[in-house]
């Protein structure tokens, strides 16, 4: 009788205990959700269905089955970070030496009677634990959706607050974050001051704390201002490779109320004379190879040039001391930045009167229409993407442990890409990182830093990481510090994805996805979400609204689950206007119909919903090529191959590449009675200048053709039939199957 009895009252308390844990997680999320709902309309799905999937995660049975395991809230923060949660779940705390840094990570373990299920079943082991480590990575995706929910709710850190600001012409009326910096400058002093004797900069052998590296913005921005005039919304053009100097310019010009012109270190000379014309640089600081690109304009548009890292001899005017002459550039007003920030050391960093909404960069973009635009990026869309970074660095503080030591990240990627510039060089100020600079790509030379500088994250374009992965010497190099590896800038294929879990052993794969327009990624995936789904770039971060629509019809009714149309994104991180392009802007920022209002950015890429809320890009409506993350207009290289005299016509494709993700193709017609190779004509515009040679297509990508190019019946040339002309004839060639046609595009 009194077993009996015991075994009545453990499991009369075992159904009670249950159904309180049911009753907690149930509740709070209903509680959060409808806050959340009332006060932005932001929610997740019914908690019914997130409660079924932590009963099978956690071994708590239940009734509702596993029906609910293919359904998780729309994503709160699952771009954030992914971690365990402390709620239901049974955890067990570990700590593992990485390196020389100690890690401290919570993870979930399956309970008894999730293991007794697993027992039971009879499927094979592999299968077993892969359907565990998915039931786990659910349970993950739950656990900091709620802690990121209670931090996003009324009255928290990360709350929300309905705003208005300026797209375009027009205003959006829309969330954004309540306790964001309210511009760079704000973000700067806080965080600057804070982490003072921190090391900031690495550069080969120099090393630099972020005291120093502010003490030079200041006299730099001094300079700027006193000797050269630059006031609050003025623009200084940066032309460089990653540099310590780039980044000390950009924070002067930035924390002063001016504007950063960020160009393209591979513009030839008449790129560069667009950018800095057409953005109206009052300033231009470059290196020595930028500096003799722009030397035949710069003298005739009246731009001062501010020289960095020259080792060339200095001959003082002796009329005006602050005066170089540099009779080698047959230029008389090129100073060294040495000197110009030496002069003013120690003078207070000027501020301007730049408001929330005022803009911070121009940076230039490839489109479909030829030249780039001027995407005008704001103190408002920076600062919120920014502050929602440090909510994911919580996020994951809070689930995996503080990395003892300072946190250390390697810079690969150009900083004149919003990936370099957004997601490393202002996150790593904002969470006081160790940045490693690195002046040109090379495989090895990034294994060797990750071995000396220990880094824990790896953020730049996937054509990157299958470098360093297909290095010779890749064993030889110890990269057991990486613990996030990922980035955006192009389309990582699926068996990458697989082999990056492989090679960099304990790191969580990861992709974002983004544009320029955008302030850098608004959607994420990582770890075993992102192996469970390859082809997905994750789902919306709470910042914006995503909406699938018909490209012929971007401003109708928005298209439902699995049907693929045109990626629209709306929020404080979408850009303000194209620079001088009031038309481009509003072909790019529309109205839609109904309560969805006007700010809706136009991606011009073609993507899908799935039934889970994950984005999958399928394609793109706009014309460019993205090559190893550098996006490429078609329109401008068709333009420079029209300039040969024995052009027809001709039509410029993206390629699929397996290390660039797809590099530039061209399918030629030449004028009757002409004739001409492919080498020829890539010599003709690599003599000429025209365009930086990353764009110029290799001469066996240039294909000839006698019949005219193919059109559809409004006469406009059908692109996707030129892809697979190429294909079938590069195949031809090589003697191989046609390649498939590039689909996805991760961007960022």
């Amino acid at each position: 009788c009194v077993c009996v009895r015991v075994c009545v009252f453990v499991c009369v308390h075992g159904i009670v205990v249950k159904k309180l844990v049911d009753f907690y997680w149930n509740t709070s999320l209903e509680r959060l959700d409808r806050r959340l709902k009332a006060a932005y309309n932001i929610g997740i799905l019914p908690p019914a269905a997130t409660a079924g999937i932590l009963d099978d995660a956690c071994g708590l049975g239940g009734s509702r089955g596993t029906a609910a395991k293919a359904e998780l809230p729309t994503s709160i923060a699952t771009s954030a970070a992914t971690a365990p949660t402390t709620t239901t779940t049974k955890t067990t705390t570990t700590t593992t030496t990485t390196g020389t840094t100690p890690t401290t990570r919570t993870a979930v373990q399956p309970t008894s009677t999730s293991r007794k299920k697993l027992e039971q079943n009879p499927m094979p082991m592999e299968k077993q634990q892969r359907q565990q480590q998915q039931l786990q990575g659910q349970a993950l995706v739950l656990a900091k959706t709620q802690f990121a929910m209670k931090k996003m709710a009324p009255g928290q850190r990360y709350a929300f607050k309905i705003d208005k600001w300026k797209a375009g012409d027009r205003t959006v009326t829309f969330r954004c974050l309540q306790n964001a910096y309210a511009t760079l400058r704000h973000m700067y002093d806080a965080r600057m001051r804070e982490h003072g004797l921190r090391e900031f900069l690495v550069y080969g052998d120099e090393r630099m704390l972020y005291s120093h590296v502010a003490a030079s913005a200041g006299a730099f921005a001094a300079a700027l201002s006193k000797d050269y005039g630059v006031r609050t919304g003025d623009r200084v053009a940066i032309a460089m490779r990653n540099t310590p100097e780039w980044i000390i310019a950009f924070l002067a010009i930035t924390g002063m109320g001016a504007i950063c012109v960020p160009v393209n270190g591979w513009w030839q000379t008449r790129e560069l004379k667009y950018g800095i014309e057409d953005s109206g640089s009052k300033v231009v600081v470059c290196d020595v190879t930028r500096l003799k690109r722009s030397r035949p304009f710069l003298k005739s548009l009246g731009v001062p040039a501010i020289l960095v890292r020259s080792s060339e001899a200095k001959q003082k005017d002796q009329r005006n001391e602050n005066k170089i002459k540099s009779n080698r550039y047959g230029m008389a007003d090129v100073q060294l930045f040495e000197d110009v920030v030496q002069r003013r050391r120690g003078e207070p960093w000027p501020r301007g009167n730049e408001g929330v909404d005022d803009p911070f960069a121009i940076m230039y973009t490839s489109g479909t229409t030829g030249f780039p635009k001027g995407v005008v990026l704001t103190h408002r869309g920076v600062c919120n993407s920014l502050y929602f970074m440090h909510l994911a660095e919580e996020i994951k503080t809070h689930f995996d442990g503080k990395t003892e030591g300072q946190p250390v990240a390697i810079l690969p990627v150009p900083l004149f890409h919003v990936t370099a510039l957004h997601h490393n060089l202002l996150n790593s100020i904002l969470i006081g990182r160790r940045l490693v600079l690195m002046r040109k790509w090379n495989p090895e030379a990034a294994l060797r830093l990750i071995e000396r500088e220990r880094p824990q994250s790896w953020t730049g374009v996937p054509t990157m990481v299958q470098d360093m992965m297909e290095c010779p010497r890749f064993q030889e190099y110890d990269t057991t510090s990486i613990e996030m590896i990922g980035g955006g800038g192009g389309p990582t294929p699926p068996s990458q994805v697989r082999k990056t879990s492989d090679y960099f052993k304990g790191a969580e794969p990861a992709q974002g996805y983004g544009l320029t327009e955008t302030n850098g990624g608004f959607a994420w995936i990582i770890g075993e979400e992102y192996q469970h789904k390859p082809t997905s770039t994750g789902r919306p971060i709470p910042l914006v609204d995503l909406r699938i629509v018909d490209p012929d019809d971007p401003s109708g009714p928005a298209l439902g689950t699995g049907q693929e149309g045109e990626v629209l994104v709306k929020g404080p991180l979408v850009m303000k206007e194209y620079w001088n392009k009031p038309e481009a802007t509003k072909q790019a920022i529309i109205a839609r119909e109904g309560k969805d209002g006007h700010g809706w950015f136009r991606t011009g890429d073609i993507g899908r919903l799935d039934a889970e809320g994950y984005l999958h890009l399928v394609g793109r409506a706009k014309d460019i090529i993205i090559r190893g993350g550098e996006n490429i207009s078609a329109a401008e290289v068709e333009e420079a191959f029209y300039t040969h005299p024995s052009i027809f016509e001709c039509g410029a494709v993206g390629i699929p590449d397996k290390r660039l993700g797809e590099r530039v193709g061209m399918l030629v017609v030449l004028k009757r009675g002409h004739t001409a190779t492919g080498a020829e004509l890539r010599g003709y515009l690599c003599s000429t200048r025209k365009l930086a040679k990353f764009k110029i297509p290799e001469a066996n990508d240039i294909v000839m053709q006698k019949d005219k190019l193919p059109r559809g019946a409004t006469g406009k040339i059908l692109k996707r039939t030129i892809r697979k002309i190429m294909a079938e004839r590069l195949s031809d060639m090589l003697g191989q199957s046609p390649p498939a046609v590039p689909a996805a595009r991760a961007k960022l």
